[in-house]
């Protein structure tokens, strides 16, 4: 038979003899472990290919040659080291970027926090200083919120409740215990507040007959208070044409700016920030039903300003060794994702010489996974990590400029990218049997939790849409949709049941009873029968890999191509002479033994 023939009855023999010998090893072997896939089961023998399989017709050198680099660039670090004395750079830099990482999101969440807590106490503040017959207890956390209660029901609470406001404004340097001061303008303190009213063109009730336009517009007056003297928005509305009809309104808001300073822990050498407040009161009478709600607003903003610290200089010089910092750890960040990205390359041209390979000796194809197994997700999850960590770094620089205040977006930055850096440490965990199985069992399941979760999410939004539509308008966990869905999860969670029942309004018997019916029903089938089911499919995965745990199986050609490689990673045989007398010296000498069983020292796939 010629080399042609050989090459193109290969796989056929190989398909023949795999099917003859998988069948005598099942009988032979009853602990072999069996995948399921797509509803049929496929025994994965561990001695894929024995001396039955392919008729190969690629020269032994080149065949053994491609076998090793195929089996080196599966091996784990350890592995690598043993076999070439390669050290595991990425591992080690892992591990020093998991510190430096963690301890910088510590102290930008010490920061974050002591100001997130300055605004919020400034804001329960202005509530407290500008909105009249404010109760403390509106501030509180519990649920539902109380705050919703805070409305005003007459025209002339209205008109007071703004003489409150306008008056509290203009004596606030007095009256408030906080540091605070109004603008400023060519060394002058500027009291100006702005008042904006939106409302229909016309709205018109007489006789039993209506006028209404519903076009909208918006009315505003800039005006000047003074601390010395008192004034009634109703009559200075009046005297300025600025009519205000409660029929037609839509909203109204009075606005008004103040600044204030921040003052840190001087200790810690951190110089104050200059903070300006950009406050909204908010009358809402946009659904017209006898209620206006009431509510205040600030945006906040840090500016540069003329400042005297003692101990500037102290400051300055920590300022200067956090930026060093953060600029360190974008250095190791770009120095994880050069280290990944060239990984990732030698998996790309490794596997082109490997679909080469098979092409020209064996006249196949590789599949579709097998092509995913050059393709290491770990690096890339490394590297989406290494990304959103610069970019929360540089942002953060920006804010220790002051160039930027959005803090928001720096803590998502390094948040997300220091959770990915942690979640990467655990591809190194899965080079150890004992540590492992939650990686395996979470992959293996994966994608019949996915399949499983798309049911349960079909049923699960079913029940939104109906409970919010039903529901809504009597119970004020289902009001909106988004609120509906959040509650009926807080239910399958065992949270604040009987609460869901009982705040339920009984105006209408009929959605009463119905609410009952679905309550119940959702609550049985979704905790008795989902969760249950979702809990037993993970569970019947993670006992299949503990079973299976410790018995490699060839899942596809290409592992079992590398398996019959035997060499272990300390025989020396994978190690590269620069020299050429160094390689003569070592092909005259080298007697690479093999292992009399692989199973002990070949790792799984595992990406």
């Amino acid at each position: 038979m010629n080399t042609a023939a050989k090459r193109h009855n290969g796989p056929a023999m190989a398909n023949h003899h795999h099917g003859h010998h998988s069948h005598e090893s099942h009988e032979s072997s009853g602990n072999d472990c069996i995948q399921e896939e797509g509803g049929m089961q496929t025994e994965l023998i561990s001695n894929h290919y024995g001396s039955g399989g392919y008729d190969y017709g690629a020269p032994p050198a080149v065949e053994e040659k491609m076998r090793r680099d195929l089996k080196f660039f599966f091996m784990n670090p350890y592995e690598k080291y043993k076999a070439r004395g390669r050290k595991p750079y990425k591992l080690g830099l892992q591990i020093i970027k998991i510190v430096f990482v963690t301890l910088q999101l510590i102290l930008f969440g010490l920061n974050q926090f002591t100001q997130a807590t300055f605004f919020e106490d400034n804001e329960k503040a202005f509530n407290n200083i500008f909105l009249k017959d404010w109760d403390p207890t509106y501030d509180s956390f519990a649920y539902p919120k109380t705050r919703q209660l805070y409305a005003l029901y007459l025209k002339e609470g209205v008109y007071e409740h703004l003489d409150y406001a306008v008056y509290k404004y203009s004596q606030l340097e007095r009256i408030a215990v906080g540091t605070y001061e109004f603008e400023t303008a060519q060394s002058r303190d500027i009291h100006n507040m702005t008042l904006c009213n939106r409302h229909f063109l016309n709205v018109n009730l007489s006789n039993g007959k209506f006028d209404v336009n519903a076009s909208t517009k918006t009315d505003c007056l800039t005006f000047e208070v003074s601390p010395d003297k008192n004034i009634s928005m109703q009559q200075f509305l009046k005297d300025n044409d600025f009519t205000m009809s409660f029929d037609s309104m839509i909203q109204m808001q009075l606005k008004f700016s103040i600044r204030s300073l921040h003052i840190k822990d001087l200790a810690m050498f951190l110089n104050p920030d200059c903070v300006r407040f950009n406050i909204t009161i908010l009358y809402d009478y946009s659904i017209h039903g006898g209620r206006i709600a009431v509510s205040l607003s600030e945006q906040h903003s840090i500016f540069n300003c003329s400042n005297k610290v003692v101990g500037e200089e102290e400051a300055h010089v920590i300022s200067y060794l956090v930026a060093a910092y953060d600029i360190f750890i974008v250095f190791l960040c770009l120095l994880s994702l050069l280290l990944c990205c060239r990984s990732l390359q030698r998996g790309r041209r490794l596997k082109k010489r490997a679909k080469t390979f098979f092409k020209r000796y064996y006249d196949r194809k590789l599949t579709r996974l097998e092509k995913l197994e050059f393709l290491n997700f770990w690096y890339i999850m490394i590297i989406i990590s290494d990304l959103l960590t610069i970019s929360g770094s540089i942002v953060k620089l920006l804010l220790e400029w002051l160039i930027t205040t959005d803090y928001d977006v720096c803590s998502i930055l390094l948040g997300t990218g220091c959770f990915l850096v942690w979640l990467g440490v655990l591809r190194y965990l899965g080079f150890f049997p004992k540590y492992n199985i939650p990686i395996i069992t979470l992959k293996s399941a994966m994608p019949n939790c996915l399949r499983f979760m798309v049911c349960g999410v079909i049923l699960y939004m079913a029940y939104g849409f109906c409970g919010w539509i039903v529901l809504g308008p009597y119970h004020h966990k289902f009001r909106s949709f988004n609120v509906a869905i959040e509650c009926m999860y807080s239910l399958i969670n065992g949270d604040d049941m009987f609460a869901t029942f009982d705040e339920m309004s009984d105006k209408s018997t009929v959605v009463w009873v119905y609410s009952r019916i679905y309550l119940y029903t959702f609550i049985s089938l979704f905790i008795y029968v989902i969760l249950s089911l979702f809990i037993a499919l993970i569970m019947d995965t993670y006992e299949t890999v503990k079973a299976c745990q410790g018995r490699h199986r060839s899942h596809t050609e290409l592992e079992a191509f590398i398996d019959q490689c035997d060499d272990r990673p300390e025989s020396g045989c994978y190690r590269r002479k620069k020299k050429k007398k160094r390689r003569k010296t070592w092909k005259s000498l080298c007697n690479c033994r093999r292992s009399s069983s692989s199973s002990d020292e070949t790792t799984p796939l595992l990406h």
